[in-house]
Parts: structure tokens; sequence; C-alpha cells
């Protein structure tokens, strides 16, 4: 097992020489391909039997998220929480303002995955694009959570997006139809720094993709942090 990381400048802390890693994963692996991993006709049942269980069991979790209860499996943690700034204490819950996060943390046996995966550290190719980090200014959250309608930040190199070019953009893919929203609003369009508008997105999770050309070749960026609008 090898995880691939590169460093870069951390851009959200004053220290000009610290550095935070960036992952590079060769791919994304889908439910699907975790279904066709799975010998189902070695546990005795069939494939649609073992989605229709991964639905009900999703479908629970669900369910119990919405009540607001915490979640503890044999494998992992799942608890809801409240973000953003409170005026005082009696300002209340603002959509606009604040946002739930939904935290994951492993158990059990994959809790202990970490100790076996083995870090690589790569170097960086700066002549392509990359995106290193996005900041929901919202939230004040790193790689996390996306508020639509209200400003982010997005650091990396390369990212300069030309507006004029229908080809070259900003995008948020949501993950459950792989349906592309691109940003129309930019404060900011430098190759180290977007800083945009989030635009209205539907609550679920996104991956986060730049577009944009290098000596006239159209590149395609996608973050390595799964965003969730909630």
């Amino acid at each position: 097992m090898a995880l691939k990381y590169f460093l870069v400048d951390n851009a959200l802390t004053p220290n000009p020489t610290d550095c935070r890693a960036v992952s590079k994963h060769d791919k994304t692996i889908t439910m699907k391909q975790i279904i066709d991993l799975i010998n189902y006709r070695n546990v005795g049942v069939t494939r649609s039997q073992i989605v229709a269980v991964l639905d009900e069991f999703m479908e629970a979790i669900k369910m119990f998220l919405k009540e607001g209860d915490k979640i503890q499996t044999t494998i992992f943690t799942i608890t809801p929480t409240v973000s953003g700034v409170f005026i005082d204490m009696n300002d209340t819950f603002d959509r606009s303002r604040h946002g739930i996060n939904i935290n994951i943390s492993p158990r059990g046996e994959l809790e202990v995955v970490s100790d076996i995966i083995e870090p690589i550290k790569i170097q960086q190719d700066k002549n392509l694009p990359q995106i290193n980090t996005f900041f929901d200014i919202t939230t004040d959250q790193n790689d996390a959570v996306i508020t639509p309608g209200l400003p982010a930040k997005i650091f990396g190199f390369n990212l300069r997006v030309d507006q004029a070019d229908d080809e070259q953009g900003v995008y948020f893919t949501r993950l459950s139809n792989n349906k592309d929203t691109k940003v129309s609003v930019f404060i900011d369009n430098n190759p180290s720094k977007l800083s945009i508008v989030v635009p209205a997105l539907p609550a679920g999770d996104y991956a986060l993709k730049v577009k944009a050309k290098i000596n006239g070749k159209l590149y395609t960026t996608e973050h390595f942090a799964t965003l969730q609008v909630v």
C-alpha cells in the first residue's frame, strides 16, 4: 500500500517556510468497484442483494443523522456538528451563516489501516494545473464544506482560467449524478489563487475541478478532497 504526496506552501499560516502535504491519488474507487470486488457468490448472496442491503444501510444512517444522533459502529463513528460564528449568546442557527458538518472517523479495522499505508513523497509537476486547498470562508474550513452563494478560495498552481473561453472554468461536480455546475463569479483569478462565489448547489457531495489551458492545451485538475454541501 502506498500513498503519494507532495509538499506545498501552507498559504493559511503566517510562517513563510512551513508546508502542508497534498495527497495524489491515481484513481478514485466508486461503490460499484467495491461491490465488484466482493465475491458475493462465495458468501451465498447475489449482487442485487448486496446492493439492496447497502441501500437500506445508508437509509438507516441518514434517518438517525436527521434526528441529530451520533452513530458509532464497528467501522466508523459519524458525528453531526454545528459550525460557524454566532454573534452572541442570543443568536440562533441561520443557514446563510452557519452549517451542519458530518464528521466521520474510522474505528476498528479501518482505524489501523493508517498504520500500514506507506507514504511516498513525490515532486509536484508545477507545469500543470494543481489544486492544493479549498478554503470555505464562511465556515473557516479547509477541504471539507461548501457554502453556496458565498465566497471561497482555491489555492494551487497554474489555476488562472480564461473566463471568455467556454472550455475553461471552475466546476463543482455532484457525485450522485455527475452533474457539473460552473462558477460564474470570480473575485480573484490568479495562477496561485482563485477567489470565487460558490454557485447555488443542492445538498450533497461534490468534486472540485479546474479546467485551464497551458500553452494552448486544456488540462483538468481535480481536488483530492470530497466537498460537502449540507
